[in-house]
């Protein structure tokens, strides 16, 4: 085993700083669900991966983005295998190929049954690229009429709502769910007025991602808008002026102890063993994320108080580790 590890061994991708989840959350999707059909159901999911990532470059920045920062695709798997219960599941991911493959494939990790699609996109007379994964999604909706399963499209664009629709009244005599998954305070509003689509957030409701994504316009339940905590003190008389209270006096410092930390198994909550690890050293998610995948070779060696590692081997047990803990 590696002893000690550096403090700051840096992933490949530039970490991107997490954001604190919005006050609330809106409890269930917004479009009212249809009854779910009873049974195995076959899924067919097309992914715009185009928009998914202008969106997410939006939400941290271009520069950012990195196979690091992208959805997990297997936990969208996961996902819908759960909503096929036990029927057949196939992901389309769509792409646009300009001279140089952009790399999405890359970022499918080789997962079973993510077919990634390469399209090319010809420049026409106005210095416009043709829209070709839109027209691909298009074409697949409309093959589907005769085809019994449900329909899930991973975007944020409300223009392929009507061939959503059309699909559905083109085949009545087929029980199909359709759906759409994408970033919630990002995607068209068209997606939720119609009570016949189910609206997930990749983040949120599908878990696609190993950081909390900085969401700028999340909706809230009006039960849970608190309007005091908004306005805050604005138009109240400001408090009349009073002596400063003294001082507390400051806390005697506890020893800081070198403690050496030897994750022996992670167990089977990756995420959480990676929180604790971020809370208690200086890491970023990202490198508190690289430390755990490749714990079976490096021990942690952090200083602390001795009341402070006891509350890290708690935290790190809590969510399922096996650790070695031992004053250095």
């Amino acid at each position: 085993r590696a002893s000690p590890k550096p403090a700051a061994a840096s992933p490949a991708a530039q970490p991107v700083a997490a954001a604190p989840p919005p006050a609330a959350v809106p409890a269930q999707p917004t479009a009212a669900a249809p009854a779910a059909p009873v049974g195995p159901r076959n899924v067919l999911v097309l992914i715009d991966h185009e928009n998914i990532d202008w969106s997410l470059g939006n939400l941290i920045g271009p520069a950012q983005l990195s196979a690091e920062t992208r959805p997990r695709w297997k936990t969208l798997r996961t996902f819908v295998e759960g909503r096929a219960n036990g029927g057949a599941v196939q992901f389309l991911s769509f792409l646009q190929h300009n001279d140089v493959i952009t790399g999405f494939a890359v970022y499918l990790d080789g997962e079973e049954g993510f077919r990634p699609i390469l399209l090319e996109s010809e420049i026409d007379s106005t210095g416009r690229r043709r829209p070709v994964v839109d027209e691909a999604i298009h074409r697949s909706l409309a093959a589907l009429r005769e085809r019994e399963c449900d329909v899930l499209v991973v975007t944020n664009d409300g223009g392929y709502l009507a061939h959503m629709n059309a699909l559905r009244e083109t085949s009545p005599g087929i029980q199909r769910r359709f759906g759409v998954i994408g970033f919630v305070d990002e995607m068209s509003a068209l997606y939720r007025q119609e009570d016949w689509i189910e609206v997930f957030d990749l983040e949120r409701d599908v878990g696609a991602f190993s950081y909390t994504l900085p969401r700028r316009y999340m909706p809230i339940a009006i039960d849970q808008f608190d309007v005091n905590s908004v306005l805050g003190d604005f138009g109240l008389d400001a408090p009349a002026e009073s002596a400063p209270a003294p001082a507390p006096a400051p806390a005697e410092a506890e020893e800081q102890i070198e403690f050496e930390i030897d994750i022996a198994d992670v167990g089977a909550n990756e995420l959480e063993v990676i929180k604790a690890v971020k809370s208690f050293t200086d890491y970023t998610l990202l490198e508190a994320k690289h430390f755990v995948e490749s714990s079976s070779e490096e021990l942690l060696i952090v200083s602390l108080s001795r009341e402070q590692a006891a509350s890290f081997k708690a935290a790190l047990e809590a969510a399922g580790a096996t650790i070695e803990i031992s004053e250095a």
